[in-house]
Formats: C-alpha cells, sequence, structure tokens
C-alpha cells in the first residue's frame, strides 16, 4: 500500500500473507478453529454439529435440514 501525504513524503507498507488466502488456505482443522471461536455463543458441541454437517455437505440430499442454531 502506498500512502502520499499532503506534504509529499511516501509512506509503504507491504502486507504479508495471511491464512486463508488462496496462496496459503485455511486446513480444516483452522476453518474448525476459527468457526468455534465465532460461534462461542452456541458452546462447542452445538456450534460443532451444523459446521460437521457442512463438512459433509455432499451427502446432504436437502440443505434445508441443516440446523444451524445448535439445538439438533
Amino acid at each position: 500500500m502506498h500512502v502520499i501525504l499532503k506534504d509529499g513524503r511516501t509512506i509503504t507498507h507491504e502486507a504479508p500473507d495471511f491464512k486463508g488466502l488462496p496462496i496459503g488456505p485455511f486446513t480444516l482443522d483452522d476453518l474448525r478453529e476459527k468457526y468455534m471461536k465465532l460461534a462461542y455463543r452456541l458452546g462447542e458441541q452445538e456450534a460443532g454439529r451444523p459446521f460437521d454437517r457442512l463438512c459433509d455437505i455432499e451427502n446432504i440430499d436437502n440443505v434445508a435440514e441443516i440446523d444451524f442454531t445448535g439445538k439438533r
């Protein structure tokens, strides 16, 4: 990124690559860890169920059956 200040100075900074980009994709474990951090309010077991179902989505006939509330 290049920022040109009003006084003419230029500040340049390169952002490093990070996990999740095409150059460094998430592993399934990385994805689960991030998902669980975002879904922490459901609790580990309740949040884990929809994640596991989504990981098996190719074997689900009707995706509307996936319960994202964590109650089933």
